[in-house]
């Protein structure tokens, strides 16, 4: 075969790989950029994240049958099909996205109004401890149940993380995104959030403990308790390897209990209950290791 023709075919094979939504993720009334913002495919667990100026790039290539789902905390999510972008190979898409938080205002002045006593350590305790990694767009999902069944308010969260020195794969570094959702009784999974500000952590790769005073944020202590979120987020400047397995650092802290009570979820998609058994203690579950100060009501 002619060189030159060769060379066409492979640069054409080239180009005709990708196919790329990009654009810019906004609050629809200010206009502002929201950065972090969850980008996905209904139907798959593959996804982006935007930028800090709200920017995102996704390669669509083979997917335009699927549907976008486009999430942000404290925004009505968004679902959008990408049927008609089956032809384009570059498509610049910007996505506004609505604040909804009316109920949570609510729930703000409520807490505001009542008094509580001293703050009470609540949450897992074991001495077993070990770090889990988790890749970018997971958030795992832990239920602390509220024994005293009084309501309250949450003081404090704390959790710890820890460098990840050794792994089989590569390791990238990751923010954390911390959520609070009331628990669903019917469905028996998190439920509605209890916050929209956003908490945010961008820990260095090394051992420590967390602890985020959360007075200022009137987080409700329901009387059933609450599930608390912890979502692996990545980093604008960090670029994803070619080998799809890796692992991020610093890692989260897990424990064991005798009860499954932790879901996780791909960039605010459906929970999934964790219903396997721990490979280090086989009668047991797996659970992240958090730690909350409550206050109850008077």
């Amino acid at each position: 075969m002619n060189k030159s023709i060769t060379y066409f075919l492979l640069l054409n094979s080239f180009f005709g790989f990708s196919q790329i939504l990009s654009g810019v993720i906004f609050d629809e009334t200010l206009k502002k950029p929201l950065p972090y913002a969850n980008i996905t495919l209904l139907n798959k667990n593959l996804g982006v994240t935007s930028n800090e100026q709200g920017e995102y790039s996704f390669n669509i290539k083979s997917n335009t049958a699927d549907t976008l789902l486009i999430s942000y905390l404290g925004y009505s999510t968004k679902k959008i099909s990408l049927i008609s972008f089956q032809d384009k190979k570059e498509i610049v898409l910007n996505i506004a996205l609505v604040e909804s938080k009316e109920e949570i205002d609510g729930v703000v002045l409520r807490v505001k109004k009542k008094k509580y006593t001293s703050p009470k350590t609540i949450g897992e305790t074991k001495k077993k401890r070990f770090r889990v990694g988790t890749q970018f767009g997971y958030e795992n999902c832990v239920f602390i149940e509220n024994v005293k069944r009084n309501k309250g308010k949450l003081k404090a969260i704390k959790f710890s993380l820890k460098e990840n020195v050794e792994s089989d794969f590569n390791t990238l570094p990751t923010y954390y995104r911390i959520k609070f959702y009331k628990y669903n009784t019917e469905k028996r999974q998190p439920g509605m959030l209890l916050s929209y500000k956003d908490i945010f952590i961008k820990p260095k790769n090394k051992t420590q403990n967390i602890s985020i005073d959360l007075s200022e944020h009137y987080v409700l202590f329901p009387l059933e308790g609450v599930c608390v979120g912890i979502e692996t987020v990545k980093p604008s400047s960090v670029k994803l390897p070619k080998n799809p397995m890796y692992t991020t650092a610093p890692s989260l802290v897990w424990t064991h209990n005798s009860k499954s009570n932790t879901w996780s979820s791909y960039r605010g998609k459906k929970w999934v209950k964790n219903s396997r058994k721990s490979a280090f203690k086989k009668k047991f579950y797996r659970n992240p290791l958090i730690q909350l100060k409550v206050q109850y009501r008077k």
